[in-house]
C-alpha cells in the first residue's frame, strides 16, 4: 500500500537542510572569507581543516537532512487511501468468506417425569439438516443466557440414520459429529431442572438461550449462532423424505382400524393423554386402547411417542405421518361413500374397530 506519510515534519531534517543551504551560499557566491571567519569563530583550533572540507559540507548536511526525513517517514503511520481500504476489505472477504448450509428444522423441549431413571430430566433438542455440498464437522457447543444443569454444559450429538436403520433412526450419542451432505442431525443439551415448568414457554418465546455451534468446513471454523425457538419447521432432504414416506406408508397400510382411528385422533389433538385416548375409544366403541397405543409406540416404525406433555406423533416422522393419515382418511371416506349396506355390515362384523372409526369420522370434518 503506497503512502507519502508526514516525512516533512522532521525538525532536525529542516535544520540540516537550512544549514546546508547556508554553507552552499557561503562557499559558492563569493563569500568564502566570511565562511572562514564563521568557521574560525565556531571551531577555534580546527579552523585549518575547514577550508579544505568546506566544499563538502553542503553535501554532508544535505545527506544528513535526507536521513532525518527518511527516519521521520518510517516512524509515522501511513495514511491509506479509501480505495486501498476497500480493496483490502474485499480481499479479506474473499479470503475468509465461507457458506455453511446448516438448515435449522426445529427445536423442542423434552421433559421427563420425576421418577424417570434419567440424569437429565429437562433437555433442549435442536434438529438440523446439512444442506452444504460437502461434509461438515460439529464441535463443542456453547449455550449462553440460560441456566444449565451442573457447572459444565452436558450435551450429545446424534446423526440421522433412518435410511440405513429404520428401526433405530438416530445413531449413537457423541461429543463431536461429522455430517454428510443432505443428512440430518440433532443435539440435546441439559437444562437446569428448575426450568421444567416454564421451558416450553421460554422456547416458544425464543428465550431459551443462544446456542453457538463451531462448524468446520473446508478446513475453516465458523461459529453458527442460533436462538432456539419452536416455529414448527419441518424440513427434509428430498431423498430422505421419500424414503421416510415409503416406510411410513407401508407400515400404516397394514394397521388395524383401531390404530388408524387413534392416529387420526392424535393428529387432530396434537398431544393427548392416556386417559383421553381411553375416553375416545369408549365413546366410539373402539376396542383395545392400551394394546393399540402400545403397538403404535413399539412398532418398527414408531408412529407415537411419549413427549413432554403426553402422547404425540414421533417428532422425526411427524410431517410424513400427517400426510399419510390425511391421505388414508380421504381415501377411506370415498370408499365408504360407495359401499353398500351389506358390505358395510360385513366389514363391521369382520373388522374390530371399523364401526367405531366410521362413527368418529362422522363426528368431525376431514383432516
Amino acid at each position: 500500500m503506497e503512502s507519502k506519510g508526514d516525512w516533512y515534519k522532521s525538525k532536525r531534517g529542516w535544520v540540516s537542510a537550512v544549514l546546508g543551504l547556508v554553507y552552499l551560499v557561503l562557499d559558492h557566491i563569493g563569500r568564502v572569507q566570511t565562511a572562514r571567519d564563521v568557521y574560525a569563530f565556531i571551531v577555534g583550533p580546527a579552523r585549518k581543516i575547514f577550508p579544505a572540507a568546506s566544499p563538502y559540507m553542503p553535501l554532508v548536511l544535505f545527506g544528513l537532512a535526507l536521513v532525518f526525513f527518511e527516519k521521520e517517514r518510517r516512524k509515522r503511520s501511513p495514511i491509506p487511501k479509501k480505495s486501498d481500504l476497500e480493496s483490502a476489505a474485499e480481499s479479506l472477504m474473499m479470503d475468509t468468506g465461507v457458506e455453511v448450509g446448516l438448515t435449522f428444522e426445529k427445536a423442542e423441549v423434552e421433559i421427563s417425569p420425576d421418577n424417570a431413571p434419567l440424569a437429565f430430566k429437562c433437555k433442549l433438542r435442536v434438529y438440523w439438516t446439512n444442506d452444504c455440498e460437502e461434509s461438515i464437522h460439529l464441535g463443542v457447543p456453547l449455550l449462553r443466557g440460560i441456566a444449565i444443569q451442573g457447572e459444565k454444559l452436558t450435551y450429545s450429538y446424534q446423526r440421522g440414520q433412518w435410511l440405513e436403520n429404520p428401526q433405530r433412526p438416530w445413531g449413537d450419542e457423541v461429543k463431536e459429529l461429522d455430517v454428510l451432505p443432505g443428512r440430518r442431525c440433532r443435539i440435546w443439551l441439559g437444562l437446569d431442572p428448575s426450568l421444567r415448568d416454564r421451558a416450553l414457554k421460554l422456547l416458544n418465546d425464543g428465550e431459551l438461550g443462544l446456542l453457538i455451534i463451531p462448524v468446520t468446513i473446508s478446513n475453516r471454523i465458523v461459529d453458527v449462532c442460533l436462538r432456539p425457538r419452536d416455529r414448527d419447521l419441518q424440513q427434509f432432504n428430498a431423498l430422505e423424505h421419500n424414503a421416510l414416506k415409503k416406510a411410513v406408508y407401508n407400515a400404516h397400510i397394514n394397521k388395524s382400524q383401531a390404530a388408524k382411528a387413534l392416529l387420526a385422533f392424535v393428529c387432530i389433538r396434537r398431544i393427548v393423554s392416556v386417559a383421553q385416548i381411553g375416553e375416545h375409544f369408549q365413546q366410539y366403541k373402539i376396542p383395545d386402547p392400551q394394546k393399540t397405543l402400545s403397538d403404535l409406540r413399539n412398532d418398527s416404525v414408531p408412529f407415537l411417542a411419549l413427549g413432554a406433555n403426553g402422547i404425540q406423533l414421533t417428532s422425526v416422522l411427524e410431517k410424513v405421518i400427517l400426510e399419510t393419515v390425511r391421505a388414508d382418511e380421504a381415501e377411506f371416506r370415498q370408499m365408504f361413500a360407495k359401499m353398500t349396506s351389506a358390505a358395510i355390515g360385513e366389514r363391521i362384523n369382520n373388522e374390530p374397530g371399523f364401526e367405531g372409526r366410521i362413527n368418529a369420522l362422522g363426528a368431525r370434518p376431514p383432516l
